[in-house]
Parts: structure tokens; sequence; C-alpha cells
């Protein structure tokens, strides 16, 4: 075995390979975790370019329906009659149900006013009117987000809610303007 290491230019001696095997080996290790540190980091990266770029949204298709929805909001909600009208009284008989039963048929006072309490609050015009209004305020939010629609600040001259104003220039206003129409105080 001497003779093997001699002819390879080893040394006879066992004592003084150890250690250099140990700083070789050390090396090595080191050496192979930065190349797999390395090529985790690349794969991660790459992982998330591929992911963020297949789910990316198309802005301009997004922007245009949001205003497609925003100007079928408001048409319906100018069509719609008022409680007032006839259609509107109409309506409202129609779903507590004293239009088209016969008299024996019709709801108790007490069931009429139960059925008058939830076309006012849940289901009648004033509510439906109320929720087209609060997905109003949220298009225009998303409109503001995207870019698409001037900041509250711009339309109205300045954010201001009750005495506190929240800035006056188009940097300020945006997200603030955002949470403000989500939140319906605006």
């Amino acid at each position: 075995m001497e003779t093997e290491l001699a002819a390879w230019g080893g040394s006879s001696h066992f004592e003084g390979t150890a250690g250099s095997d140990e700083g070789v080996n050390q090396s090595l290790y080191n050496d192979s975790m930065r190349e797999l540190e390395f090529k985790n980091g690349v794969n991660e990266a790459l992982r998330w370019y591929v992911s963020d770029a297949a789910f990316q949204a198309d802005v301009p298709n997004v922007r245009k329906q949001l205003s497609a929805l925003k100007r079928a909001i408001e048409w319906f909600n100018a069509q719609l009659p008022s409680k007032t009208t006839a259609l509107g009284h109409f309506l409202s008989k129609t779903y507590a149900g004293t239009c088209f039963l016969r008299s024996e048929r019709q709801p108790t006072e007490r069931q009429l006013i139960a059925l008058e309490e939830h076309w006012r609050d849940r289901v009648g015009l004033v509510a439906l009117k109320h929720t087209l209004s609060t997905a109003l305020r949220n298009v225009k939010a998303a409109q503001i987000l995207l870019g698409t629609a001037k900041p509250l600040d711009i339309e109205r001259g300045c954010l201001c809610e009750g005495s506190r104003t929240f800035g006056t220039t188009q940097s300020d206003a945006g997200p603030r303007a955002a949470e403000i129409l989500l939140s319906g105080r605006g």
C-alpha cells in the first residue's frame, strides 16, 4: 500500500493525510452547500416569476370590464322606479301579498307589518338602490386603485371627512380615497 501511495505522489504516513482530508472534505461540503443554496434561490425565483406571470391580471381588460359594470349599475339605478310611484307602490303591495290574494288568504296584520319591514329593509327599492350605490363605490375604488379614475381629491378639490383633511395631492388621496369609498363614507 505504501508503494501505491508513493506512486501517486502521496505520503506513506497516514497521520498527515487525516487532517488534510478533513480540510478538503469541509471545503467540498461548503462548495456544495453554496451551489445548492444558489440552485434553490434560482428555482424559487423562477417559480415566483412563472406563477406571477401565469396569474397576472389583464389590466386593460379589467379596466374595460369595470367601466362597463359602472355604466350598467348607473343605468339600472336610473331605471328603478321610486317607492312613491305607482309601480313602486304596486311592487310593495305585491311583495306583501295584498294585491292579488283574496281577503281570506291575505296575511294577518302582524305578518303584513313583518313583510313590509322586510321589503323596506332588505328587498325593496330603497334597499336595492343602497346595494347599487355600494357596488358603484366598490367599482370606483377599484378604478382608482387601477389608475383608471381620478382620485377624489381631483374630483372634489380635496378629500375631507368631517373636520379632517386627508390630503390635497393625488399621491396622498389615492389609497385613502379608495379606503373611504369602500367604507361607505365617501
